[in-house]
């Protein structure tokens, strides 16, 4: 399923990036990591995405997730068959206030009507969107909730540790990659320029000089290629 067909180009990790031709998500490559395919001037290229928010900011997390959770309990209601719904993006930058479970239920219920088994449909509420599929015809509405948000419980200055982790992970997938660092912090675990942090980071990229995939982190509105960031670029 090209998610580019939908309004997935304006999700707030692929509308900052440079125009793809299709995008395709491939599940979990492992639990919080997500594996995009993208295709980009007729090459097939592995995105991998983690979306990360500071430790002391994690009750807002917790509150959307029990916004979500609660919507989907409320759509289930409403539902027949086992299904699977994974977030694949969120912004809740702008905060909560406008997040009403009753209205993204409602919409969850309206498009699982009109899935036959084994169908999927990209659904958008606001920022948010998520994947919907039926894997089970039932009499009764079940939802298997999958979410991407990892709560970092290390300091900033060991932020050079998430890079190489999703790095080491991806390392079993053939062809090009791009990584993707997505911080919902209000207060940015990336911060060039911080003494500790910069001279881990600096070390682990210049190791990575000979690589050619581009490291990507989004805060905000704000997108930063980190080896470009530090004058650092791969070589063939």
């Amino acid at each position: 399923m090209n998610l580019l067909t939908s309004n997935f180009q304006k999700s707030v990790i692929f509308s900052k990036l440079p125009r793809f031709e299709s995008v395709v998500y491939k599940g979990e490559l492992k639990p919080k990591i997500q594996h995009f395919e993208v295709l980009r001037e007729g090459e097939t290229i592995h995105l991998i995405v983690e979306v990360l928010i500071r430790k002391e900011e994690g009750f807002v997390w917790k509150s959307f997730f029990d916004l979500m959770s609660h919507a989907l309990k409320i759509a289930e209601a409403g539902m027949q068959g086992f299904f699977g719904f994974d977030l694949i993006s969120l912004d809740f930058s702008q905060g909560i206030n406008h997040f009403h479970p009753n209205e993204l239920a409602q919409l969850i219920v309206n498009h699982s009507r009109k899935l036959a088994l084994g169908d999927e449909v990209l659904i958008q509420y606001g920022s948010i969107f998520g994947l919907l599929k039926k894997r089970i015809q039932e009499q009764w509405g079940k939802i298997d909730f999958h979410s991407p948000v990892e709560i970092c419980t290390r300091g900033p200055e060991q932020f050079d540790l998430e890079v190489k982790r999703l790095i080491r992970e991806s390392e079993g997938l053939s062809g090009s990659r791009i990584i993707i660092i997505q911080d919902l912090s209000t207060d940015p675990i990336f911060k060039f320029g911080a003494e500790e942090q910069t001279a881990r980071l600096r070390e682990l990229l210049a190791k990575l000089a000979s690589h050619v995939f581009d490291i990507y982190v989004i805060q905000k509105d704000n997108l930063v290629e980190l080896r470009a960031q530090f004058g650092i670029i791969g070589q063939d």
